[in-house]
């Protein structure tokens, strides 16, 4: 079995807030992605700096009026599907939020980041319900694509839109693992071998996941369940 294991809190947070944020999962019976959690304002300051006609993406200087116009376009449709006050203070930045990561729950193969305080899924299991396994973190692919595509001249916003869209899907689609197929991939990462570079690989996993699932549950070092 490989295990994947989910962290609840970092290490700045206080114990009691790991604690507190660890049973309040339990209570609910899931752990949410961040699309359900994440402060509206927040992400729409991370997005907009407070400016509504200037979207974020001084990253992609030399992106064209329409393109621009596009990423605007989705930013916008998908703050609307935050919560009008949630968690604050999120490690997502706009570009995250752009390419869907809020949509997943993020999961780390072989061993904890920190203390645990989370909870522990078989990867084979999370696999079957449509997880993916990412040998490396995909920022820097996901910069690299948008950073072309968005310098193209379209014809109107919807062109630009749609392939801004089908970039993002090509990334994932060429840089992500599922099914069966994915174990191997993660074993030899695991070992120090194959696809990984460095220890940013993970396992994402679309939409909540069911506590139910998990194999283990550790509370402050202590497995409790």
């Amino acid at each position: 079995m490989i295990k994947a294991y989910h962290m609840v809190g970092s290490s700045d947070w206080s114990e009691e807030e790991r604690v507190m944020a660890l049973h309040e999962i339990l209570s609910v019976g899931e752990i949410t992605p961040a699309i359900l959690r994440m402060d509206r304002c927040e992400m729409e300051r991370e997005c907009f700096s407070g400016v509504e006609t200037e979207v974020v993406t001084k990253k992609f200087g030399k992106a064209t009026p329409k393109a621009r116009e596009a990423i605007k376009e989705i930013v916008m449709e998908r703050l609307e599907e935050l919560p009008d006050s949630g968690l604050t203070q999120s490690l997502f930045n706009c570009s995250d939020f752009l390419v869907g990561d809020l949509d997943l729950i993020f999961l780390r193969p072989g061993g904890w980041y920190d203390a645990p305080n989370g909870f522990v899924y078989d990867c084979e299991e999370l696999l079957g319900i449509g997880a993916r396994f990412r040998p490396n973190d995909l920022g820097r692919d996901f910069y690299l694509a948008l950073g072309t595509v968005v310098q193209q001249k379209y014809r109107s916003v919807k062109e630009a839109r749609r392939e801004i869209e089908a970039m993002v899907d090509l990334v994932k689609a060429e840089k992500e693992y599922s099914g069966s197929g994915a174990l191997p991939i993660i074993e030899a990462c695991l070992e120090g071998r194959g696809v990984c570079e460095g220890a940013m690989y993970e396992i994402v996993v679309p939409g909540a996941l069911p506590t139910a699932m998990a194999i283990e549950i550790w509370e402050e070092g202590k497995q409790i369940r």
